[in-house]
Formats: C-alpha cells, structure tokens, sequence
C-alpha cells in the first residue's frame, strides 16, 4: 500500500512539473520567436546590392488610392541569381521581381504596391527576397503614415466627432519661465455639440486647459464646441511649477466616447 502511494505522490509531481515547464514559457522566448519571424536571418551567399533598404511613402489617407513604388538591385556576385519568391508581412503590401534571372553585374527591380485601407497609424511593412534559400537575401521595409479617411484635409487624429491636427504638444520652457502655452487646432465634424473637460485627476495644477473658438473663450478648464465649428484646445503650463526638467504627461479628455488611450493628448516639455 505504501508503494503504491509513493508512486502515486511521484506521478502527481512529475506532472506538476511537466506542466509547469510547458505553461510557464518565458514571454522573452515569444519576443524572441516573433522577432524571428519578421526579421529572419540573411542568406550571405548571395549579394544583392540595392539602391535603398526602406521606403516612407509619406503621409496619406485611408480611404485614398494604393501607392506604388520599387527598390533596385544589382547582382554584386559572380555567378547568376535566380529569385525564387517576393512575399510580404502583409496582405495589404504586394510586391514581385522585375526578372526572376539576374545576371552577375545586371539590374533589377522589385516593384510593390500598398493599400491603406483598414490600416491607420504608422505602418511598418516588410518585402523578404528569397534566392532559392530559407532565409531571404534581403529584407525591404515600407513606411506609412495613415490617417482616417473619414476625416477633413489637414487633421491627423479623430477622436469620436472631434478631429485634431495632432495629438501631442511640445513646451519650449526656455522663452517664457513664467508661462507658456501651446494650442492643437481641432474641428466638430459630428451634428451635435461636444462639451469637453480634462478627465479629474489628470491636471495637476501647473496645468491648464480651455478652449477658445470664433474668438470667443471657453471657461477655462472645459468648453463647447459646436458642430462644424474649429476650435483650438488651448493647453498653459507653468514651467516654475513642472515636476522635472523634462518629461511627458498624458492629458485625457472628458467628454468623448472610447478608451482612455483613443482620447489622450501628451504634453510634453
């Protein structure tokens, strides 16, 4: 009987364990293991030589038309290059190769095309060039600054109704140690009127906030903006009073819907 239970207290331990070792999988093996993924190491035998590894294509709507563009190549090797496969990390990127033989000393192309659409903020897009092996010869980047496309010209940033220019404003605290001040243009695209305010407890007293609009001042503090109607949210500090000589602070505004973080303003300095 005393066997048996012995047995019995060793099997539950080593399943303890074993459990244990496949649950508690370090979060740095996944970081290691996703990294891997999108920037696998290069096949050296092969030499590419391109023109440019990145591409930004600027800023643009998310409802507007896929943008093309391409990197060139030249076979910097002594023998041909055949290649065998163009993938991308995304759908929304597609890319091929101009000639799939490239003689030593030729040229080529990799032409690619990116839609925005269904993607906003700054994208960070991969082209992998493959030459007949597992890893590829080459990793091409492609950058995106995407903003709503249900939003007017000039505004980058919608939070519910209310767009704005940016969501960050930055102090210079050297012109002015008394007080300075900084303003984001925004503009009511909705058909009622917002009344915003900073969310209590996220602005400390060498803060504050209004809104001025059509030259008229909002109390300070909170404000009404009207449908249709640009508004400037208009954010003072004291310098004498900030609680180090550099750093951020996140400015949440009360009175429009979604998370916390889709309606925050950073103030910097």
């Amino acid at each position: 009987m005393r066997l048996r239970l012995t047995i019995f207290l060793l099997f539950l331990t080593f399943s303890a364990g074993a459990q244990s070792v496949w649950t508690s999988r370090p979060a740095s093996v996944d970081r290691a293991r996703k990294d891997t993924i999108a920037n696998p190491p290069l096949d050296t035998t092969v030499h590419l030589q391109f023109d440019r590894l990145s591409r930004h294509l600027g800023e643009m709507r998310e409802d507007g038309s896929p943008v093309s563009g391409f990197f060139s190549f030249r076979n910097a090797g002594k023998a041909p290059v055949t290649v065998t496969l163009v993938s991308t990390s995304c759908s929304c990127l597609s890319a091929k190769v101009s000639g799939t033989a490239v003689a030593a000393g030729d040229s080529a192309r990799i032409s690619f095309t990116y839609n925005p659409k269904n993607h906003i903020g700054r994208e960070v897009r991969r082209i992998y060039v493959r030459c007949g092996s597992a890893n590829p010869a080459a990793i091409l980047t492609v950058t995106a600054d995407v903003v709503p496309g249900d939003i007017p010209p000039g505004y980058n940033v919608k939070m519910g109704d209310l767009v704005l220019r940016r969501s960050s404003v930055r102090f210079d605290t050297s012109e002015n140690p008394v007080s300075a001040v900084e303003r984001i243009p925004c503009l009511n695209i909705g058909d009622k009127a917002l009344s915003i305010s900073v969310l209590a407890g996220f602005c400390p007293d060498w803060l504050s906030f209004r809104t001025e609009s059509a030259g008229k001042n909002a109390q300070a503090g909170s404000g009404t903006i009207l449908p249709d109607t640009e508004t400037d949210l208009v954010f003072t500090i004291r310098p004498s009073g900030l609680p180090s000589p550099h750093g951020k602070f996140p400015v949440i505004i009360e009175g429009l819907p979604g998370p916390p973080s889709a309606r925050t303003v950073t103030i910097e300095w």
